[in-house]
């Protein structure tokens, strides 16, 4: 009987806020491995024949520890490899400017910068002046991958006045994130 070594080289990629996937190379041992057991903190969440698993359902901005174990063909496992942490990505804004604003124009730029690249549904850009919404636009970004999006407002219908602007981003997994700004 040969000693079952533990699956290495476990790497997460695809983070997003409500999934994760994971690769890893397979052990090399004189009995056939057919499958990995795969455990995201300490309880077994899936098993495989890949050398990949896709674990959905996750939480945004939450660190999971992952690892994963071989099967042989008589049922033996591996001790599991070494874990690894990954934190769920979780849409943030950085920061919202508007270079060139000028309330009444038709042509003026809002730039929304996030903390990091993330795939976007939507941004969501409301004028309010005091507690009432003077106007608003949706914007669709198509699951792009962005970490600065730029676009140009049509603020003809404001008049002259203070306003408080909120901004919204919703990532492709439906997770939100917004920043007020006068």
């Amino acid at each position: 009987v040969s000693e079952l070594v533990a699956p290495v080289s476990l790497t997460a990629s695809g983070i997003s806020s409500k999934s994760v996937l994971l690769n890893w190379v397979s052990p090399f041992t004189q009995n056939p491995i057919i499958g990995f057991k795969l455990f995201r903190n300490d309880v077994e969440i899936g098993e495989t024949n890949e050398l990949y698993y896709l674990d959905t359902g996750l939480t945004a901005d939450t660190e999971y520890v992952y690892t994963v174990c071989a099967v042989d063909a008589e049922g033996n496992t591996t001790d599991k490899a070494i874990p690894l942490t990954v934190k769920t990505a979780a849409p943030v804004i950085r920061s919202v400017a508007f270079p060139s604003v000028v309330i009444g124009g038709d042509r003026n730029e809002i730039v929304t910068e996030l903390e990091q690249k993330m795939l976007l549904s939507e941004m969501n850009v409301a004028f309010y002046s005091g507690d009432t919404l003077k106007y608003s636009e949706k914007i669709p970004l198509q699951d792009a991958s962005l970490s600065t999006v730029a676009h140009h407002l049509d603020l003809s219908k404001l008049t002259d006045g203070e306003y408080t602007v909120l901004v919204t981003v919703t990532d492709a997994d439906g997770v939100s994130a917004e920043k007020k700004t006068t």
